[in-house]
């Protein structure tokens, strides 16, 4: 998982459904799914949320 730098947005890989998905951390609703092929292993941003 990883956070946006804004820290607006959740990503996350949904390793065995194939897909990084995309959650609105205001509404926390998913926002999209993005099919990436055969068991994505994580996210990563260059400029991501500060971490505590």
């Amino acid at each position: 998982m990883e956070v946006r730098a804004d820290g607006k947005e959740l990503w996350a890989t949904a390793r065995f459904g194939r897909r990084v998905q995309v959650v609105d951390l205001t509404t926390k609703a998913l926002k999209t799914s993005i099919p990436v092929g055969s068991s994505p292993h994580g996210v990563f941003f260059l400029n991501h949320a500060r971490r505590k």
